[in-house]
Formats: C-alpha cells, structure tokens, sequence
C-alpha cells in the first residue's frame, strides 16, 4: 500500500482543513522535536498554539468541526410526523385543500389568541388553547399538542410567557407545512 506524504496530501484537492490538518501535524512534530532538545516549541508567528498532543488534537478537532458549522443560523423547526399527512393523503384527502384550510384556520386562531390576550380575555383562553392543541394533533406535531393541552389547563395570568412561546412554536409549524404544501404544488404539472 502506498503511503503518502504530507505534500501528496495538500496536492490531493484537500483544501484548507487538509492544509490546516497538515499544519496541525507540523507544529505537533516540531513540539516533539523541542522538547526532546529542551528548546521552546512556541511558533515564530506568535499564534498560541497546544502544549501536547492531546491538546493538539483537541484544537484540529475544533477546527475540524468549526468547518461544518453553519454560516447563517438554522431557521427554527417544530417537529411533526410526517405519516400523519401520509396517511391523510392514502384516505383520498386533498392534502393541499387540507392544508389551505388548516393554515388559514391556525392562522385565524392565532389571531384570536392575541386579540384575546390583547382585550384581556383571559377566561376564554383554555378553549382556544386547546382547539388549538387538536389542530396540530391533526398534522403529527405531537410535542406541541402536548404543550399547547398542557398550557390550557393552567390559570392564563400566570401563563403569559408559555403561551408566547406555543405561538411562536405554532407560527414555525404553520410556516413548515405552508413550505411543504407550496413545493407539492411546485411539484406538479
């Protein structure tokens, strides 16, 4: 089997992680060699650089994974089973009619929320909160229903930065099945 060296490496397309991989390799070896000698291992560029091997690969590690990191932050995600819309669509349910009217219904009932909350209405926000719950049953976002079932059982007054965040919650998975309902529509003919 053919080894290959570290020129080969920086040849071989690796980009920037090989080189810095490389560089990595260089500077541990160069460590090595000093503190054989007894000389400092501290490079000429004045980078502070690892003290051992270990922590040599603790930084190419950090490198490494820093590379994959994205540049944008991801847009926030509500999961939901995708079976349950599957299995809405194996009935013969239109999914996109489904989801036109879930989304326009959701969006209404966010509405109502905050005109609720706005008018201090508070006694009518449980039956609303849990409408809401059953709604995102429908679609497979189990963990939301959950919370949204949970948070109508609680006195609304005391609840008021539970219920921000089910909304915002709600307007990421409203958002998602818009995207999906829009690229199925993309889709066809």
């Amino acid at each position: 089997m053919k080894k290959t060296s570290l020129h080969d490496r920086k040849n071989a397309g690796l980009g920037q992680r090989g080189q810095d991989a490389d560089k990595v390799e260089h500077q541990r070896s160069t460590q090595v060699s000093a503190h054989a000698a007894g000389e400092s291992a501290q490079p000429a560029d004045g980078d502070v650089q690892p003290c051992d091997s270990r922590d040599a690969s603790r930084h190419a590690t950090r490198n490494f994974s820093a590379s994959f990191e994205p540049s944008e932050p991801l847009p926030p995600f509500e999961p939901f089973e995708r079976r349950y819309l599957d299995a809405l669509a194996e009935e013969g349910i239109d999914l996109d009619a489904f989801l036109d009217g879930w989304c326009r219904a959701m969006h209404d009932d966010l509405g109502r929320l905050c005109d609720l909350r706005r008018k201090g209405e508070l006694a009518r926000l449980p039956g609303l909160l849990h409408r809401l719950s059953g709604a995102v049953g429908l679609v497979g976002a189990q963990s939301l229903m959950e919370a949204l079932r949970h948070a109508s059982l609680l006195l609304p007054e005391h609840n008021a930065a539970s219920i921000d965040a089910l909304t915002a919650r709600t307007r990421t998975l409203i958002a998602q099945l818009e995207a999906r309902r829009d690229a199925h529509r993309g889709g066809r003919p």
